[in-house]
């Protein structure tokens, strides 16, 4: 059985990246992240989204944070899952991937 290492949180390097930005509709932001591959798979990615995600909402005055994740990618459906975050529906052929298109599953959590 092979393990991963323990996740490093006290490093001085990063594995990874969550940024947040406002949509042009008032009161509606933005969520994407991504980690490393050597360092996913440890719930970095869930624990930065739990935590980022209830900050935007307030400090940004948000009624609303989507998130759009590729069809095939379940590790980061799980994340938005595991982070509280709700799927809503498809966009059909909405995201531009090396010169091709590809559906995005909408994820979102609202303010309560």
């Amino acid at each position: 059985m092979c393990r991963k290492p323990s996740l490093e949180v006290d490093g001085d390097h990063a594995i990874g990246l969550v940024w947040v930005a406002v949509r042009p509709q008032p009161h509606v932001g933005g969520l994407g992240n991504w980690i490393v591959p050597e360092a996913r798979g440890r719930g970095a990615a869930t624990a930065a989204v739990r935590l980022v995600a209830p900050w935007a909402l307030e400090a940004l005055d948000l009624r609303r944070l989507e998130a759009w994740v590729e069809p095939d990618n379940e590790a980061s459906q799980h994340v938005l899952r595991s982070a509280g975050f709700q799927q809503e529906g498809r966009l059909r052929n909405f995201l531009t991937l090396d010169g091709g298109s590809s559906d995005a599953l909408v994820f979102s959590v609202i303010s309560s």
